[in-house]
């Protein structure tokens, strides 16, 4: 996820240039996303507003992570089921595109946005402040999950799942809120969770779908060498 995030930041910062000529259009755009101070991108806004900060025209282009508002994106949220064996990056990203590109399923949930891209991250470990090596060590554990169909699925295995953003994980469980997390190493490194979720389970429980979107306005309002 980490190249896919320095793309991002990159991407934003050639939309913000200055164009060479004085002549030329400035186009500056406002770039909302979930990740915390100290990480590839900055901080605008809460996780669970990007998507209406986009369409309400307080940020121009959006980049969230779709297990914030459960229910919202239905159909997205299948490559986000537990155990489907979806455990790189690279094979995720591929299929939820493949499923909005081919299909029109998918479409009707971005219909208020311009939808710029999906992607995904790796399957997630479980980190714990306690190992955890078999089902039966889950019973009556508190587990940070991103939401979506996980809590369901870790409820099931016996655990309690606590939703809440990842930019909260290092907080909750250093004051015992929590005994561990699901959530995907890149995650983990920029946030330091290592210093308080000292073991792992690689389980790859389940891979994360994000959404990178524009403002519909300002998307049509770009002449078409900037849309492309």
């Amino acid at each position: 996820m980490k190249h896919v995030m320095k793309w991002l930041l990159a991407s934003a910062i050639a939309l913000m240039a200055v164009p060479s000529s004085a002549a030329d259009p400035e186009f500056r755009l406002k770039f909302a996303h979930h990740n915390p101070p100290g990480a590839f991108l900055n901080v605008y806004g809460r996780a669970t507003d990007t998507y209406d900060n986009v369409i309400n025209g307080i940020a121009e282009i959006g980049w969230t992570y779709l297990a914030y508002q459960p229910g919202r994106y239905p159909l997205s949220e299948i490559v986000m089921l537990p155990m489907l064996g979806l455990d790189t990056a690279s094979i995720a990203s591929k299929v939820i595109w493949d499923l909005y590109a081919n299909t029109p399923y998918l479409k009707k949930e971005y219909e208020q946005v311009k939808l710029l891209t999906l992607n995904t991250h790796d399957g997630n470990p479980i980190g714990s402040t306690k190992p955890i090596r078999t089902i039966a060590d889950l019973a009556g554990k508190k587990l940070r999950v991103s939401g979506g169909p996980l809590s369901p699925f870790m409820q099931s295995l016996g655990a309690t799942p606590m939703a809440m953003p990842s930019v909260d994980t290092y907080q909750a469980a250093e004051k015992g809120v929590i005994d561990g997390a699901v959530l995907v190493y890149e995650a983990i490194q920029m946030q330091n969770l290592q210093e308080v979720l000292k073991h792992y389970l690689e389980a790859n429980v389940s891979s994360g779908a994000f959404a990178l979107f524009m403002n519909k306005q300002v998307w049509d309002s770009l002449p078409p060498d900037i849309q492309k």
